[in-house]
This record gives C-alpha cells, sequence and structure tokens, in this order.
C-alpha cells in the first residue's frame, strides 16, 4: 500500500494504517513510502507493528531514475523471507555509488524539498485559477479532473508533455502532473487550458 497513494497522494495517519495492519493480522502489511520525503509532517511508521514491512526508495527524493536503489525495514522474519527472493546483485554498482553520493549531501534534500513545495503550491494555484479541480495531496504530483485523460494526455504529447493517464488506476478523468519548475508549469497550464477548449 503506497503512503502517500500513487495516484491520489492521499497520505494515511498513523491509525488509519494501524487499523490496516491489525486488520490483516497475522498477514504482512507492505507500505510503500517511496513519497514520504515530500510529506511535509510525516509520522514515525517504523516499527509501527510485527506485521508492517516498511519500503523506500532513494530515486524519488533524489531524483535518479532509471536507479533501482531503495531498502526494506522490517521485523527480522520478513526481512529473512524476503532476502530469500532477492536476487543477486539486485543493486547495481552505479546505484550504490549514487546513494553514497547523495547520502553525502547535507542539506541537499531539505533545500530540494522546500523548492518542490513551493513550486507545487504555485501549480495548484495556477491549475485551479484556469478552472481545473485538482487533488494536491502529500506527494510531489497532484491529481487533475481534465473529464478525458487518455485524449487530454495524447494532446499535451502532441505538444511535447508528458502526464499520467490515471485510467489505469480507474480513473478514466483524471490525469497525475509531476511538479516541475516554475517556467514548465506554466507551461503545461497553458497547454491544458488550451487542449480543453
Amino acid at each position: 500500500m503506497g503512503n502517500p497513494n500513487n495516484p491520489t497522494g492521499v497520505y494515511l495517519s498513523r491509525s488509519e494504517v494501524g487499523r490496516l495492519a491489525a486488520a490483516l493480522s497475522p498477514g504482512i502489511l507492505v507500505l510503500d513510502e517511496a513519497y514520504r520525503s515530500f510529506v511535509e509532517a510525516p509520522w514515525w511508521s517504523l516499527r509501527l507493528a510485527p506485521n508492517v514491512a516498511v519500503v523506500r526508495s532513494l530515486t524519488k527524493e533524489y531524483a535518479l531514475p532509471g536507479l533501482r536503489l531503495g531498502y526494506l525495514v522490517a521485523a527480522r522474519h520478513i526481512v529473512e523471507r524476503a532476502g530469500g527472493q532477492q536476487p543477486s546483485w539486485s543493486v547495481s554498482a552505479p546505484a550504490q555509488d549514487a546513494a553514497i553520493a547523495c547520502l553525502g549531501e547535507d542539506g541537499w534534500l531539505e533545500e530540494s524539498l522546500a523548492l518542490v513545495r513551493a513550486a507545487k503550491d504555485d501549480l495548484v494555484g495556477l491549475l485551479r485559477a484556469a478552472g481545473f479541480k485538482v487533488q494536491a495531496g502529500a506527494a510531489n504530483f497532484i491529481l487533475v479532473r481534465v473529464g478525458d485523460a487518455a485524449r487530454t494526455r495524447r494532446q499535451l504529447l502532441e505538444r511535447g508533455i508528458a502526464v499520467r493517464d490515471c485510467t489505469s488506476f480507474g480513473l478514466p478523468q483524471y490525469i497525475r502532473v509531476g511538479v516541475r519548475t516554475p517556467p514548465e508549469c506554466q507551461l503545461l497550464v497553458g497547454a491544458m487550458a488550451e487542449a480543453r477548449r
């Protein structure tokens, strides 16, 4: 289960996740926190319950697309079972080097997250001012109601802009938009307004 969820950005509280874990017990709840760093005030999820396995990724927060770089935090028996399913060399040498370099950049993540949050606020404001219904969520992307997601995606691709058609998530009227630089966000909103006409 993603927390925050993809594509909605909904971030469940500790008590909500705890109730889900209790309902699943003795089964395992895998809590995917790939977008957790973008949450302004995240709660401490590690050691939530003995049947909760938390997976995290460095690739989102450090902008490392294409690298597989993540980790699992769970009770020893869960880690041992997962390790038994893990292929040899599951993390490449370039990914390991990237992780070490990223973790050595003191202050970079906080500065980057502040820029993303400011750009997200601006993008949400621009989209709402243009008449779009927006679900901002807690992550570094937003959900926008456009009517026909597939058509909107095609129209934006014709302008060189890629967005996620959320039909595969059961949301055929929505696209997911990643937060970009302010000029790119302005370009996106303009293109979306034109596509809607």
